[in-house]
């Protein structure tokens, strides 16, 4: 009888040692490292999807890859979507996840988070320098040939940034510890502290933020100045001219748009910050408060601007709308052309609005003002193209060699037509220095949207980019 009670004992010992383990659940027979490419050397593929496996039991968080030659005409945002969701990849409830997508031939890295932790991971990795490294050697790889180094280098990077986000181990309950409202990197940002808690050390936050968030109440101020320039960035004569554009967007699309620029972010994000100054200092129209913020940080090592939207006009800030604005901004940005940049934003801004598309690049928004149906057309042009494009690439999927990976692992990747929308999520893309981005360079812009420690319930859709 003490034999068996000693047993039982030792068996819930087990159970309850094991817990943290369990608490990261997903689906282990899938393969989370997929190589279409053919560019990994035997063995490889094996040994680094366990590093992955052990990851996500540490960090409750998956990281699958996807390494293929090209993707002809599909997006590669929409294939990472469907990659993401036909594999039922995601650790934990919440199904949280850094995906990844290798174009070999193309030179090309694309990173997209899901849930919360995926998002508060890809914070963390973008600010760690062990990810750097990682960078640096998958860029080379697609020259070398080293693809398997480079991405252990990854996953042990992807570990560093989860250990500065989660801390040494995950200790999630259901597989998602930011559901508990206790991890300080839960949020789309990043941060879910309120306002007044959340300034670091060395920094205090500005006056206009409200002491306690809970009893702040919610104003219009129609006539609070629509550029703030903190930074100091434009003239006298350069404020009154961009100014003189935003009205005249406000006037004829019934929109509002402010622009404010400071030299920190004062221990928040860009995103809070920006969505903090939006609200608390009264902007936007109507009981939704529709309109937009673009936020320019001058801050000497994190120079960076980003845009968010809420209420009626969030509609129009896709990522494709986000990185298509920044392109048209970008030279002028890092050549300190601030003042044009500024006008060209707010009349692309202004098009955008009127035909539901972004101007060409190195074309005059004004002159490009025709009327509404010309985008219609334009956006049933290009959705045919996608889904002929869609239809071509469905064939052509690269089979594995291994046949045992299939019965091991039970691989079911698949292609279809379906697009499918998450609205917490991080996108960063890393291009190799030989690879030809769009015009503007600058890489592309990171998107987001969903709500925010400081939005007050609203939802916010936007992205921006360093500089």
């Amino acid at each position: 009888m003490k034999k068996t009670v000693s047993i039982l004992i030792c068996l819930l010992l087990a159970l309850c040692l094991a817990a943290p383990c369990f608490a990261a659940s997903y689906r282990e027979e899938i393969y989370r490292l997929n190589d279409f490419a053919g560019v990994l050397k035997a063995g490889e593929m094996d040994s680094i999807d366990d590093e992955i496996c052990d990851f996500i039991d540490a960090y409750g968080v998956d990281l699958p890859i996807c390494i293929r030659t090209d993707l002809g005409d599909t997006d590669p945002y929409d294939f990472l979507d469907r990659f993401y969701e036909d594999n039922g990849y995601g650790a934990g409830d919440s199904k949280d996840a850094v995906a990844m997508l290798i174009l070999s031939d193309a030179g090309e890295l694309y990173i997209v988070s899901y849930g919360d932790r995926g998002e508060a991971l890809i914070e963390a990795m973008s600010e760690n320098s062990d990810m750097d490294d990682a960078a640096a050697a998958l860029n080379s790889s697609f020259s070398s040939g080293e693809y398997g180094s480079a991405l252990r280098k990854y996953v042990e990077a992807a570990g560093s940034a989860a250990k500065d986000a989660f801390g040494t181990s995950y200790s999630g309950s259901s597989g998602h510890s930011g559901s508990s409202g206790s991890s300080a990197q839960s949020g789309s940002s990043g941060s879910s502290s309120q306002p007044g808690s959340k300034a670091s050390s060395s920094s205090t936050l500005p006056s206009w933020f409200p002491a306690d968030d809970s009893s702040f109440v919610e104003f219009h101020d129609y006539d609070a100045p629509r550029l703030v320039d903190n930074a100091d960035m434009f003239t006298a004569a350069e404020e009154a001219q961009i100014l003189e554009h935003i009205e005249k967007l406000r006037d004829e699309q019934g929109a509002d748009l402010v622009i404010f620029t400071d030299t920190s972010t004062h221990g928040l994000s860009a995103r809070d910050y920006a969505i903090a100054f939006h609200r608390y200092n009264g902007y936007g129209f109507g009981d939704d408060y529709s309109g937009s913020i673009l936020f320019i940080c001058m801050d000497p090592n994190d120079r960076q601007w980003i845009t968010e939207a809420t209420g009626d006009v969030e509609k129009y800030y896709t990522s494709r709308t986000i990185n298509d604005l920044d392109d048209l901004i970008y030279d002028d940005m890092a050549g300190g052309n601030y003042a044009k940049a500024m006008v060209k934003y707010v009349d692309s801004v202004a098009y955008l609005y009127e035909n539901g598309t972004v101007p060409e690049p190195d074309k005059d928004p004004a002159v490009l003002a025709v009327p509404g149906f010309v985008g219609l057309l334009s956006g049933l042009l290009a959705s045919i193209a996608r889904v002929a494009s869609l239809k071509s690439k469905m064939k052509n999927i690269n089979v594995a060699t291994d046949a045992k990976r299939y019965v091991k692992r039970g691989l079911a990747l698949s292609l279809s037509n379906d697009r499918f929308l998450y609205t917490n999520r991080v996108r960063t893309r890393v291009q190799s220095s030989g690879g030809g981005g769009r015009s503007g360079g600058g890489g592309h812009s990171s998107f987001g949207s969903g709500g925010s420690s400081f939005g007050g319930g609203r939802s916010y859709s936007g992205g921006g980019r360093h500089f």
